[in-house]
């Protein structure tokens, strides 16, 4: 009766030993992606800030592009603006 309820002491040790080895093993794996999201995180902020500047800069040129083709426009007075007619 002692020898049998030694064995399942030794039995519940071995058990909880190989728990905690795997619970070892799963906190590693949860730092680790842990870590992962933090660098996927600062990834995407570092592209968003990066598409931000993009389109502001792009919004630039177009500005400027549209001021620049203004350049060359010519209004002529006297003749009656008309609708869907070039003048070429």
């Amino acid at each position: 009766m002692l020898g049998s309820l030694a064995l399942r002491i030794e039995k519940v040790e071995s058990e909880l030993f190989e728990k905690e080895l795997k619970n070892g093993k799963l906190a590693k794996e949860i730092e680790k992606l842990g870590k992962t999201i933090n660098e996927q995180n600062n990834e995407h902020e570092r592209l968003q800030k990066q598409i931000k500047t993009q389109g502001e800069t792009n919004e630039t040129k177009m500005n400027e592009l549209e001021q620049y083709s203004r350049r060359s426009n010519i209004k002529l007075e006297g003749i009656p603006e008309q609708r869907k007619r070039n003048y070429k």
